[in-house]
């Protein structure tokens, strides 16, 4: 049998143990023109690299985390 993967982003940005956006999306470019930042921005983000929120002093800094998922079809 043949299954088909396609690739899908989980992203969710929650602030001090609060979700405030979880959603699926279907490449990091949606998820750049829904929060309205850069692509490299989301590449830096899902593959873990460091990002200005981590290293920044803010007392409520968002933590946003994109996911790679896939499913079969």
């Amino acid at each position: 049998m043949l299954y088909i993967q396609i690739m899908k982003f989980s992203c969710e940005i929650s602030i001090l143990e609060n979700t405030i956006h979880s959603k699926i999306y279907n490449s990091l470019r949606d998820i750049c023109d829904e929060l309205n930042i850069s692509y490299q921005q989301a590449a830096d983000i899902s593959a873990n690299r460091r990002n200005k929120f981590h290293e920044s002093k803010f007392k409520y800094a968002p933590q946003i985390t994109i996911k790679k998922i896939s499913t079969k079809l």
